[in-house]
């Protein structure tokens, strides 16, 4: 699988396109909007064709080559994970603007509910009295708060970046 940098920033419609283009037949493709630019990643017989799609539209991109995950954890599973990041990318191409609630709830609770056993293990953070049907909620909103305190982190740093700090 091989990662394209679209140097500019989220412009869903050039994810859109590429997808109608190309990228609705690769069975591994996925994307990530990050903070000023977006990353494709697509399977190998689809990789000349994005590139030159985005060429005809005259998209600046960086050709990044293989892709191997910079985290740890997703990259010791990075086979899975890239199916679930395909499954993501499919699924904001697909769903309807009216059931985007109802489709991130439907992600989160099928997850937490695969992983019961192991978030069984949080159960020492949980108060008394929510143990039966709450861990669910309460881990999500501790992971709400760790990721909003990441996105903070992430977003100072960049503004101080392009500030010259």
């Amino acid at each position: 699988m091989k990662s394209i940098r679209i140097n500019k920033p989220n412009d869903e419609k050039i994810i859109q396109n590429l997808w109608m283009r190309n990228l609705q037949w690769d069975p591994e493709w996925h994307f990530f909007y990050e903070d000023s630019y977006m990353l494709v990643r697509c399977g190998d017989a689809y990789y000349n064709l994005v590139c030159c799609s985005l060429d005809v539209l005259g998209i600046p991109y960086q050709a990044q080559g293989d892709w191997v995950d910079n985290i740890p954890a997703t990259r010791r599973h990075q086979a899975v994970y890239a199916g679930l990041f395909h499954a993501f990318s499919e699924l904001a191409m697909r769903t309807d603007p009216a059931e985007m609630h109802d489709t991130v709830d439907r992600v989160i609770h099928c997850f937490m509910n695969n992983i019961r056993s192991s978030a069984r293990q949080a159960e020492p953070l949980i108060p008394r009295g929510f143990e039966e049907g709450m861990w669910e909620p309460i881990i999500v909103v501790v992971n709400a708060l760790m990721r909003s305190q990441a996105l903070g982190y992430w977003t100072g740093r960049s503004y101080n970046q392009n500030r010259g700090y």
